[in-house]
């Protein structure tokens, strides 16, 4: 019997998502149900990388998606910016859905480490 077969003779498939209703927005709340959803990583200001979705700033329709259940409570930004050891600074932008609502409409943070 081959690897397939086996499979499908047995249910060990993730196809029943029912539980993905306990994360769905609470009964009042407006859900999430779509959101922009790329990412941009610039590798070293010397190796920019294009663009080309304008996920950094104003991402492109084409980038939109629909919501899962399981993340309908808003959309993020996160970024990242990293500085070299000549001060010269990389970012990093995803966008996509939320699973978590923030009592804060912005959350800024900040991480220095030496490597």
């Amino acid at each position: 019997m081959n690897v397939t077969n086996f499979l499908n003779s047995i249910d060990l498939c993730n196809d029943d998502l029912d539980i993905a209703r306990n994360f769905a927005p609470a009964e009042g709340t407006v859900p999430v149900t779509e959101c922009y959803s790329c990412s941009y990583e610039q590798i070293g200001t010397n190796n920019p990388l294009d663009d080309k979705f304008g996920c950094l700033e104003n991402p492109v329709e084409s980038t939109k998606i629909d919501c899962p259940i399981w993340a309908q409570l808003g959309c993020f930004v996160g970024d990242g910016v990293q500085k070299d050891l000549d001060n010269n600074l990389s970012v990093n932008v995803h966008r996509g859905c939320s699973s978590f609502v923030l009592e804060e409409d912005q959350l800024c943070g900040s991480l220095t480490l030496d490597t």
